[in-house]
């Protein structure tokens, strides 16, 4: 971590921050489609595990 007055490349930071805010919009736009390959992922994972969780 960088302590106040420390030296930092504005332009990675910036680049930084767009690349994490374009991955934010996307992540949250895949899992609110329910035909996103992400949507099915996550529901099967949680049906696998609620399945295991019942079955115990």
């Amino acid at each position: 971590l960088k302590s106040l007055g420390d030296e930092v490349n504005i332009e990675v930071d910036l680049t930084g921050k767009v690349i994490e805010k374009q991955i934010e919009v996307t992540l949250q736009s895949q899992i609110r489609d329910e035909n996103s390959a992400l949507h099915a992922v996550i529901e099967k994972l949680i049906d696998e595990k609620v399945k295991k969780y019942l079955n115990a």
